[in-house]
């Protein structure tokens, strides 16, 4: 009787570290970028608060600064480089 207990926790435990091993490289492998020879860039990103944050973004010759929150992307501030 105790055998199958100990059976099922061992189980369980193995389909819980197998589950957190899959979320662990999923999260890694979503961070790398694709495209590392394109035009845009992420330059910085800082949090505001759980749902907010600002992303300073590079396009070429120019900064974008964008605010990000669940409602959608707004951008704040553009600089371009007119030495370009």
């Amino acid at each position: 009787m105790w055998t199958l207990y100990f059976q099922v926790f061992g189980v369980t435990f193995l389909l819980l570290g197998i589950f957190l091993l899959g979320l662990y490289l999923f999260r890694r492998l979503r961070r790398i970028s694709p495209s590392r020879g394109g035009e845009i860039r992420v330059r910085e990103v800082r949090p505001l608060d759980f749902k907010h944050r600002l992303v300073l973004v590079q396009v070429r010759d120019s900064l974008l600064l964008l605010g990000i929150s669940e409602k959608g992307i707004t951008p704040l501030k553009e600089w371009r480089d007119e030495s370009a």
